[in-house]
């Protein structure tokens, strides 16, 4: 058994796979996360990992560390993000490309909230 960890937020998945799984399998796994397995690409010692090869042939133990890159959703792609605040909610629409402060200031747009007051 492998176990990977995905960092780079504020909470770190573990996925333990065998050492007969595919890399597809490791991309199937990490879709459950909320990344479709179309727009993944795993790296490994500067090379793509192609999705019939196996875990085990990958040597993993000289360089431990995978890279995983996600291809951005187009930018008409839009998202709801749910707004909850004391006596009211509601959705705010916002591109997956857009940075935290164009969700603040939608919010403040849509409610009248400050963007410095609001917490995320």
């Amino acid at each position: 058994m492998v176990l990977f960890k995905i960092d780079g937020g504020k909470r770190v998945p573990e996925i333990e796979m065998s050492l007969l799984d595919t890399i597809l399998d490791l991309k199937q796994k990490i879709q459950e996360l909320d990344v479709e397995v179309y727009r993944q690409r795993l790296w490994h010692k500067d090379r793509m990992l192609r999705d019939n090869e196996l875990i085990h042939d990958q040597a993993f133990c000289a360089s431990k560390t995978l890279h995983l890159t996600v291809t951005p959703l187009s930018p008409q792609h839009t998202l709801s993000v749910k707004v909850k605040f004391v006596g009211s909610d509601g959705y705010v629409e916002v591109k997956e490309t857009d940075k935290v402060r164009d969700l603040c200031s939608k919010v403040e747009r849509q409610w009248g909230i400050p963007s410095e007051l609001i917490p995320l």
